[in-house]
């Protein structure tokens, strides 16, 4: 299925959120005036809005969870990994991940899509078949009334109702900024679940969706000329953000995929990077390789990046080792935070034939960018 967008209105600037109540259609009433936005109320959003990745090491690197390890917990923190995985029973396991933020759009439809598409992302990722959800939701009740977050709810039961799962429950609060996500349980075969650590050198490095969707969503945040909701370049990003990454599933059953992540606050760089230190390889790719979105380089090129982007830079630079003819803006548009990014995955080159085949069939974009190399002097490489 295609999310397909109708809008009719133009955003205009505004600088401050009164104290009324918004239904949905005020809101959107209100977006046509240039008044308050669903976005005012956040400071930021998607996963732009993770924790640096410095500082998010410093706050998880105290003791372990436990003195002894558990037989039956395959994937914990320790990993960095999608999903924790239990073994459930001989050749099963069940996947569990948490993900949510605040919107990123204004329309509170495709806000709930958006979040819903990149939380189960997390079990695709895996490899595994998302079996069920649930919802964390905080929103202003003094400021949001009701009908808006029926339209969240409503988009992210679009999302479970493709993925083919429920939302069995959740949990609510009342929060000075709005958030929404899921938590999600899924299962995988322990022969077929995949992790971001085990590619191998040899194997080729593949993306199924184009980089650069944090920064046409921040232009379309902050009212750039040209990113209206009307906008192809509005459309283009909806496109990437409101479609599942399904494949995932089932390209885990194609022997020699070795390793799978999906591309989210980190940006290309930041998971290239843990997928390269957790399997002690180099990933080399080429830049004219690597999928940009057109309006995203427009954007990098006239000097706008987001502040993950800033910060993803900041921590991975110095592991890279690009070529001196790459500009500096392209090297910060690959470390752009992505919501709802492609998956990234590596296979042994001799079964690149059958994942490209079965992308063909799924109407699956395929794009091989690199491949993995014996651990060099840096994790990343970066050739021209």
């Amino acid at each position: 299925m295609r999310w397909r967008f109708e809008t009719a209105h133009r955003y205009r600037r505004s600088r401050s959120v009164n104290n009324q109540v918004l239904t949905a259609r005020a809101l959107r009433a209100q977006t046509r005036k240039g008044a308050m936005r669903l976005t005012d109320l956040t400071m930021g959003g998607g996963c732009g809005c993770k924790i640096a990745p410095g500082h998010l090491k410093q706050l998880l690197g105290g003791a372990p969870d436990r003195s002894e390890p558990l037989p039956w917990l395959l994937v914990g923190r320790e990993g960095n990994e999608d999903s924790a995985a239990f073994r459930i029973r001989d050749g099963q396991v069940a996947l569990t991940s948490l993900d949510f933020f605040p919107p990123i759009v204004d329309d509170p439809l495709l806000w709930g899509r958006i979040a819903s598409c990149n939380a189960i992302s997390d079990i695709y990722a895996m490899g595994g078949e998302p079996l069920l959800a649930t919802a964390i939701l905080g929103f202003p009740t003094d400021k949001l009334d009701d009908d808006v977050i029926r339209k969240v709810l409503d988009g992210a039961r679009s999302a479970c109702t493709e993925a083919g799962i429920p939302i069995a429950g959740g949990h609510s609060i009342n929060l000075s900024e709005p958030i929404f996500g899921l938590s999600v349980i899924g299962q995988v075969e322990a022969r077929r679940m995949l992790r971001n650590s085990t590619s191998r050198p040899g194997d080729v490095i593949a993306l199924t969706k184009p980089i650069g969707v944090g920064l046409v969503v921040s232009a379309i945040k902050d009212r750039i000329a040209g990113f209206e909701e009307t906008s192809p370049h509005y459309a283009a990003a909806m496109g990437i953000v409101t479609t599942l990454n399904s494949f995932g599933a089932i390209v885990s059953g194609v022997e020699g995929v070795s390793a799978m992540t999906d591309v989210t606050g980190f940006g290309l760089i930041g998971h290239l990077h843990e997928m390269a230190l957790g399997a002690g390889t180099t990933a080399r790719v080429v830049i004219s390789e690597i999928p940009l979105m057109a309006a995203a380089v427009g954007l990098a090129e006239s000097g706008r990046q987001t502040g993950g982007a800033k910060r993803n830079y900041a921590h991975y630079g110095a592991d890279v080792s690009a070529s001196p003819t790459i500009p500096e803006w392209k090297l910060r548009l690959l470390c752009d935070p992505q919501t709802n990014g492609g998956l990234l995955i590596t296979v042994a080159a001799d079964a690149l034939p059958a994942v490209s085949s079965l992308a063909q069939r799924q109407g699956q974009a395929l794009f091989v960018i690199g491949e993995m190399h014996e651990r060099g002097e840096r994790p990343i490489i970066i050739a021209a």
